[in-house]
Order: C-alpha cells, then sequence, then structure tokens
C-alpha cells in the first residue's frame, strides 16, 4: 500500500510539471526511513526528544512532536502524543488543500484523531475499530507557513501513521460543514450549513433511506443562494438526512458530512408499564404502554430476596472470574468507561479508566483522571444503614507489588454524590480490606477510586454484606434490557423465583432522541410504575373483566382498572372474605395481605388469582 502511495505521489508531481490542473504537491511522507521496530513490536525510545534535535527532526527537517516511535517504516503516536510537521507554503489555490493520510487505531474500540492545518483549522476524525484507513479530505485555511498536527485521544495505546500528504489544486473545494438542524418537528426542519469562500450557490440533498444505497429523495441537488432552507412536506413516520455541496460555477466541492434530521422534544413520557404475564419460575414476560416519540425502551428487572435467618447477607458478591483477557503481568485494555456486563455475574458494575487481567479487575488511570469502579444500585436501607464492604485487592504494576498506595472507598448516590468516604492504605500482596458504612439507604453504591497513574489496583473480589433479621427483604438490581422496539420483553431469571423467598419487579424507560447544542442525544424517560413479580402472578390467572373492569394480581396487591365504579370482593378458597371494596372508574389498588390464592368477584365475575 505504501508503495503504491508513493508511486502515486509521483506521478501527480511530474504532471503537476506540465499541466498545471494537475494537484501540486506540498508535501508527501511514507515515513521509510524510520525502520527500528515493526507494526507488531515499535520501538521503545521517543524520538522526538528533545524537541528538534531528535531523530524525527534531524530526519524530517523541522518536524516535532510527543511519544512518537519508530515501527518498521511507520510511525506510533502514544497516548496523550502528537506528530506535528514543519510549515509548508500552503497558500496556493486560496489556502485550500487535500490533507491524505493513513492511520490505524491501536487499541480495538477505536480512537479520536484530531488533525489541524495551522490554528484555525482542524478536523475530528473517528475510528471505531483496529483497521487500516485512508483519510481523505479537502480544508481551506492554509497560508504561506502552516503545518499539520495530529493528535489521537480516547485511544489507550495510541495510533499507527503510515504515510502522510497534502496537495493543492484549482479543482479543489471545500466542502460545506452541515449543521444539526435544532428546528425540526418531524414535518419540517431548517437545513443549516457554514458559508465556504468563492462559492456562488449551494446543492442540497434531502431524503429518507430504502436502504444505505438507494434513496428517496425529497429534494435533489436543490440550488440555494443562501446557507440554510425549510424544507416542509415531511413524513414523520419516515427518517430524513440531508446532504449538502458548495459550487462556483466551475468546480464543486465534495458532499458535506451526512446530517440525519431528528425531532426536537424537550422531554419524553415515563411508559406506563403493565403487569407481567407468561410468569413462570425461571421468566416472566413484561409489558407496557407506548410512548410517542420513544425510539426505544429500557427494561429494568430487579430481585427481591426474603432472608431465612437473621445475620449477615451477602447483598452482593463479585469475583471477577468472568474476565478472561489479560494476565496480571500483561494487562489488556478494552474501554475508557462504561460498564463491564460481560465480565461480571450481576451487571450494572460501572467502571472508569480500567484494565483487565484474567480473573482480575484492575484500576489504570492515566493523565489527570482517576480510576473507579462502581457496584450496582443497591438498597442499603436495612440495619439501620449499616454495611461493611469487604474488597481483596493489590497495588502493582508488571510483576513488582507495592505498599503505601491509597484507594478511596464511597457510599455515593445514582448522581454519584458522595454519601460517605473511607480511606484504605494497602499493604503489599492480595488481602480482605473491610470497610463500615452507616449512612446506607435505597439507591445507593459503593465506589473504589485509585489515582496513582503511576500503578495500578487489582481487584479479586468485592462483597457487600449487611446484617438483616430473619424475614427481611433486600432488592439488588439484577438486569437491564437495551434498544427494545416494542412494548414487551420475555425475561431469563438468574434464580428461579420461589414464593415467599425470590421475587421480581421491573419498570421501564422510554429513550427517545433530541438535539442539544448541536450534537444528537438520547433522552431518557423517568422509569415507570412499578410491576411486582411472583409465582401467584398467573396468566391467565392474571385478568378478570366485567364490561370495562380488569383485575391484576402482584404479590399481595391486587389492581383494579374500570371503566365504570365496580365492586370487587375477594375470598380465600376456604370462602372466607379476605377484602371487600367499591373500585372506583380507573385504577384502584387493593391490599391482600396474603399470598394465597384468591377468588376475586367484579360484580358479577369471578377469576381465580
Amino acid at each position: 500500500m505504501k508503495k503504491a502511495f508513493l508511486i502515486l505521489v509521483s506521478v501527480l508531481a511530474a504532471f503537476a510539471c506540465v499541466n498545471a490542473a494537475e494537484p501540486t504537491v506540498v508535501f508527501a511522507e511514507g515515513f521509510s526511513a524510520f525502520t527500528e521496530g515493526s507494526e507488531a513490536e515499535p520501538g521503545t525510545t521517543d524520538i522526538s526528544t528533545p524537541s528538534y534535535s531528535s531523530k524525527l527532526g534531524k530526519t524530517l527537517t523541522g518536524w516535532s512532536g510527543k511519544y512518537v516511535y519508530e515501527a518498521g517504516g511507520m510511525l506510533k503516536i502514544g497516548d496523550g502524543g502528537n506528530l506535528t510537521t514543519t510549515t509548508y507554503n500552503m497558500s496556493g489555490n486560496s489556502g485550500v488543500v487535500k490533507i491524505f493520510c493513513r492511520v490505524r487505531s491501536l487499541s480495538d474500540y477505536g480512537m479520536a484523531l484530531k488533525i489541524s492545518l495551522g490554528y484555525s483549522t482542524s478536523k475530528q476524525l473517528i475510528v471505531e475499530d483496529d483497521k487500516w484507513h485512508d483519510v481523505e479530505f479537502v480544508v481551506a485555511g492554509g497560508s504561506y507557513r502552516s503545518s499539520l498536527k495530529l493528535e489521537p485521544s480516547f485511544t489507550a495505546e495510541g495510533f499507527m501513521i503510515d504515510s502522510l500528504a497534502v496537495t493543492q489544486s484549482d479543482e479543489y473545494f471545500p466542502a460545506p460543514v452541515a449543521s444539526q438542524p435544532n428546528v425540526a418537528n418531524g414535518e419540517s426542519f431548517v437545513a443549516k450549513w457554514s458559508r465556504v469562500t468563492g462559492a456562488t450557490a449551494y446543492l442540497l440533498d434531502v431524503y429518507s433511506k430504502k436502504s444505505e444505497t438507494d434513496f428517496d429523495y425529497v429534494l435533489k441537488d436543490e440550488k440555494v443562494a443562501l446557507t440554510s432552507k425549510t424544507v416542509n412536506g415531511l413524513d414523520q413516520n419516515k427518517t430524513y438526512f440531508f446532504r449538502v455541496r458548495a459550487t462556483n460555477g466551475t468546480a464543486t466541492s465534495d458532499y458535506s458530512d451526512e446530517i440525519e434530521v431528528v425531532k426536537v422534544i424537550d422531554d419524553i413520557a415515563a411508559p406506563v408499564a403493565k403487569p407481567a404475564t407468561d410468569v413462570t419460575a425461571n421468566g416472566f414476560t413484561a409489558n407496557w404502554e407506548s410512548v410517542p416519540d420513544a425510539q426505544s425502551y429500557v427494561l429494568n428487572v430487579y430481585k427481591t430476596v426474603t432472608t431465612d435467618k437473621a445475620g449477615d447477607v451477602d447483598i452482593i458478591t463479585e469475583d471477577f472470574s468472568g474476565v478472561n483477557i489479560g494476565t496480571l503481568e500483561s494487562v489488556e485494555f478494552k474501554t475508557l468507561s462504561g460498564d463491564i456486563d460481560e465480565y461480571t455475574h450481576q451487571p450494572g458494575w460501572w467502571v472508569e479508566n480500567p484494565a483487565f487481567a484474567a480473573g482480575y479487575l484492575a484500576l489504570a488511570p492515566f493523565g489527570s483522571t482517576p480510576a473507579s469502579v462502581t457496584t450496582p444500585e443497591l438498597d442499603l436501607s436495612h440495619n439501620n444503614g449499616a454495611f461493611k464492604a469487604v474488597i481483596n485487592m493489590a497495588e502493582r504494576n508488571y510483576t513488582q507489588e507495592y505498599e503505601g498506595g491509597v484507594v478511596t472507598v464511597s457510599l455515593v448516590d445514582m448522581e454519584d454524590s458522595v454519601l460517605e468516604s473511607k480511606e484504605v492504605t494497602l499493604e503489599k500482596g492480595f488481602k480482605d480490606y473491610t470497610v463500615e458504612f452507616t449512612k446506607g439507604d435505597k439507591n445507593v453504591a459503593v465506589k473504589v477510586t485509585y489515582s496513582n497513574t503511576a500503578d495500578k489496583v487489582f481487584i479479586d473480589s468485592f462483597t457487600i454484606k449487611q446484617n438483616l433479621p430473619a424475614g427481611a427483604s433486600y432488592t439488588v438490581f439484577d438486569k437491564s434490557v437495551e434498544d427494545i422496539k416494542g412494548t414487551s420483553q420475555a425475561v431469563t431469571l438468574t434464580e428461579p423465583m420461589a414464593d415467599g423467598k425470590v421475587a421480581y419487579s421491573y419498570d421501564v424507560q422510554a429513550v427517545g432522541r433530541t438535539v442539544e447544542s448541536g450534537e444528537i442525544v438520547e433522552l431518557y424517560s423517568a422509569s415507570s410504575n412499578l410491576i411486582k413479580v411472583s409465582l401467584t402472578t398467573g396468566v391467565d390467572a392474571n385478568v378478570a373483566s366485567k364490561a370495562a373492569a380488569k383485575a391484576y394480581r402482584s404479590g399481595d396487591e391486587l389492581t383494579v382498572v374500570a371503566g365504570e365504579p365496580v365492586k370487587v370482593t375477594v375470598y380465600n378458597l376456604a370462602g372466607a372474605v379476605v377484602a371487600n371494596a367499591v373500585a372506583a372508574e380507573g385504577t384502584t389498588t387493593i391490599k391482600l395481605n396474603t399470598n394465597e390464592v384468591v377468588i376475586v368477584k367484579l360484580g358479577n365475575k369471578a377469576v381465580k388469582l
């Protein structure tokens, strides 16, 4: 690939001598002089230090950087580093240039690469994998003394660069920069884009997609004199896109980035959750009503356990045995932040700057950002809020163990506000550290934070214990199902239901999209009402009706939904009246104070629940 690149540059340069219409090569660099190391194992010496007297600055006069390493005819730029060219004359063609580079992220989740032309023009390249990518784009902003600067971010390992070139031509015309519409109601929107110097008009496309290659155009090459246009008459049930080109009558630019048109909304309503159906010991189907503007739904499932006897109970425990990458001596990096559900027994653990070693979770801070792990949401309101966290951990780096490092163990709410905090000084080697808290509550979590960028803290196990009386119930987050497109979801339980011992509940959130500060963002609703699920919740036995009246059973609660007032009488199987009430129009909840099977009579209709 590099050979082909160099041949192409040579051909372009030859043509430039005889034909002014052909591109002029400002510079083209294939890094063939940097032969130490290889792509798989780059060199370990930073060739950009000290600045211009370094191997980088001597080999490529005036070039500079930070964390730059040879890689067998390529360069590696480490995270937090950069590669900066010397200055070149890029004033031709009104400063319009075409930039080409061939790059690869060293993190399998990709990177963001900022490419700057001088001090005022930059483009952010997003790479979502670790494959090689040929990047080519036209920008304005060149001057008689311009340099390029490449800076990676969001990659723990850095990136590789195989070639870099800048050319100029009278045929190059920079594309407009299209903006995310902030006025869009589903039936119309205002398309906007940046002004391009020298453009006499803009060509606007608006379309929906039958497929990625088959467009249904509303507008095609619509000539627009200004830098905005209102588009009307759209179908609310379709998703629309727009793109635009600049033209001066002779040359026409490339297309701008494609912009998806998103309806702008301020909020989204919470769904109304409905009783579960298809209930068995091993699963159920969760149900809810649809919400306007919802793109998808999130189902949150909770497990409630009732204790058999008094004593310490493991509210949650995790041994990270699901981590199957990396080693203590050579960790692997997978993500900068987010959940680690693929590695944990229970979902909802959240990490910042983690590393992974088989059987261990490592906290690996870098830069000014500490590393942390946070448990799923917990109910720690029992025992007057007293509980303890037991964490088996050690401070180490590669094969070396250390002592004296400090971690912070905190009780936090769901907004990450600290409610109670303790510091733990680590001894050498793995051992259990018990941290006691007194301010436990509902909807809280425990967070461990470490800030020493020189080393890492490896966690082998993490347990939250609380002393509970016999018959006490505690609830933990069990699982979350995201990106649900319909209004029901089958759930397979992590632990079978057992009447009086293990029960489940769920709520639902609607997820929509809107535009904030020119960016598409997800908009989450508040949680729906909570639906309790137990073995007494049945399929055929959970709905009875009289006209518009229906009754639903969930545990010891009976919910009656009626279109008009209706008399409700509840009997046990011995025939005794358990409850007697008149359900009003709408929804009425009746406490049964029993988990036994009952007969519910709505008016003159009866059903066993």
